[in-house]
């Protein structure tokens, strides 16, 4: 049986989990910022799985891919410009079926 995933995790558990040093983790939170940890009054860092996602997805881009902190932000930026403009298509497609549906009701 599969352990349930957590809500949070601690920025010890996704440096081990990650193999990434905790400093490079506080400098990325820094640089990038997509990667906002919640934090409590004691500055705990507290990563949702999202969080860790994008971590990964920032570790890969490093690593494998050998991008710069610079062109991640700007990839990034991208992604999130993409994704509000789909969105955004998206509900304007859902307003146009709403009408659809009401002018079908009236014939």
């Amino acid at each position: 049986m599969a352990e349930p995933k957590k809500v949070y995790y601690s920025i010890g558990e996704v440096s081990e989990m990650l193999d990434i040093t905790l400093p490079t983790l506080r400098y990325w939170e820094t640089q990038i910022d997509q990667l906002q940890p919640k934090t409590n009054s004691h500055k705990t860092r507290f990563y949702t799985a999202d969080d860790v996602e994008l971590v990964k997805r920032i570790k890969y881009l490093r690593e494998e891919q050998h991008l710069s902190i610079a062109a991640i932000k700007r990839m990034l930026n991208a992604d999130s410009k993409t994704n509000d403009r789909e969105m955004k298509i998206a509900q304007y497609l859902k307003s146009i079926r709403a009408e659809l549906a009401e002018l079908r009701s009236l014939m």
